[in-house]
């Protein structure tokens, strides 16, 4: 009697669960799952293995294709001349009529935002398309610091035998695009 009031208390009744087989399910008009496709890679033939890789391949090779696509249409609508409305709205800014760009708008509504309706997300976005942001200035001048400490060590190193049997220390920097250091910060090493 005490269960039987738990369970009224509770509000849940207590329900059976169905087992499911395993096999296909139907309703009748469509099937649902397919168990060839649960087969592990392993298990297949070299033949099936290789069919696989080669269409995984292709597709993949698709989608970075469409991709760079977008990319490229992007970059060039970006520099495309703007026209209508976003070059009337840059020309009464006084934007350069050699810079009325897709992009030059997009940072000038970035800025009639942040200025006129106090959007701190467009004022954030706008500084640091600008490369203002503190952390980021701070960042750069930690990078510049730490080479400039690299190539102070290196000039300084320049003229010393090496006596001992280990091995010389290789600081490798990957070139990733962008620069590291400003032309006047470089330290010529001799």
């Amino acid at each position: 009697m005490e269960e039987e009031v738990k369970t009224k208390k509770r509000g849940r009744p207590k329900k059976e669960v169905e087992k499911v087989d395993a096999e296909l399910v139907s309703d009748g008009t469509k099937k649902r799952g397919n168990t060839a496709n649960l087969v592990p890679q392993n298990k297949r033939t070299k033949e099936e293995q290789r069919k696989i890789a080669q269409a995984g391949g292709k597709a993949s090779g698709e989608a970075r294709r469409k991709k760079k696509e977008l990319r490229e249409f992007t970059r060039d609508f970006l520099m495309q001349e703007a026209s209508g409305v976003l070059k009337q709205n840059m020309q009464v800014l006084g934007v350069d009529s050699d810079d009325m760009t897709n992009l030059a708008a997009m940072v000038v509504r970035l800025f009639t935002k942040a200025t006129n309706q106090g959007d701190l997300n467009a004022a954030r976005t706008i500084i640091e398309w600008a490369g203002m942001a503190p952390l980021q200035q701070e960042q750069e001048n930690a990078t510049i610091a730490k080479l400039s400490q690299v190539m102070q060590l290196a000039a300084n190193v320049g003229g010393y035998e090496d006596d001992d049997d280990t091995d010389d220390v290789i600081f490798y920097i990957p070139d990733n695009g962008r620069p590291i250091m400003k032309a006047e910060d470089l330290v010529t090493v001799e």
